[in-house]
């Protein structure tokens, strides 16, 4: 830290941002590692202008993981649907059907 001028009696905050390019979305929505701040490019500029432009790294980390929360609050499980000719197939990977 003295090498980079830093004073070196105060222990910097590192965030760790893991973007996905364009709109994509990582998977594994429940499979993240929590110490990152996980969003895709537009999420990060998005935070980046709704942060007034002047906000700090730490400010737009946390403004990145309210949505996230808020976002996964809204989400019952994880699936993804694909069409198979006349067929819609859709996959659960974490949910078992019931038995009826």
């Amino acid at each position: 830290m003295r090498r980079l001028g830093f004073d070196k009696s105060v222990t910097p905050t590192i965030h760790l941002f893991v973007l996905g390019r364009y709109h994509v979305h990582l998977t594994g929505f429940d499979q993240r590692d929590p110490r990152a701040v996980w969003a895709d490019w537009a999420h990060f500029q998005w935070a980046r202008v709704e942060g007034q432009e002047t906000a700090t790294v730490s400010q737009i980390a946390a403004l990145l993981r309210t949505k996230v929360e808020q976002s996964r609050a809204r989400k019952t499980d994880e699936s993804m649907m694909f069409p198979v000719g006349d067929l819609a197939i859709i996959l659960n990977p974490t949910s078992v059907p019931q038995d009826s």
